[in-house]
């Protein structure tokens, strides 16, 4: 088990909570509404921590997928948190609505990077 598992799943967790904050911040009009925008927000998270679990157990080391769960989850934080509060304006709902895909693309950034970078060491 990687030294970075636990602090990865409660960077997760925590950021689902967040997550809620900022869908109720939103002020959806419908209940399926709040539903849709908190679902589309926590799928990637839910995404990552399976990953996260499935990678603990099939390899001895899965740093570069810990660290990679950790960077994009605060990325997708400050962006969330610069959309909804800093800096809100009339497409605050269209950088929301890309805030996964932004994630996944980051992801597929990192992932290789970083499990490059930590092979070399």
């Amino acid at each position: 088990m990687g030294r970075l598992f636990r602090p990865a799943l409660a960077v997760l967790l925590v950021a689902a909570m967040a997550n809620g904050v900022c869908v109720q911040a939103l002020k959806p009009a419908s209940p399926a509404a709040y539903l849709f925008w908190a679902v589309w927000l926590i799928a990637p998270l839910a995404i990552s921590a399976a990953i996260l679990i499935f990678a603990k157990r099939a390899t001895r080391s899965a740093a570069h997928w810990e660290l990679t769960a950790i960077l994009t989850t605060i990325a997708g934080l400050l962006y969330l948190a610069d959309v909804i509060f800093l800096r809100p304006d009339a497409q605050g709902a269209a950088a929301v609505l890309l805030t996964p895909l932004l994630q996944a693309g980051l992801t597929m950034l990192l992932l290789p990077l970083l499990g490059w970078a930590l092979r070399k060491r």
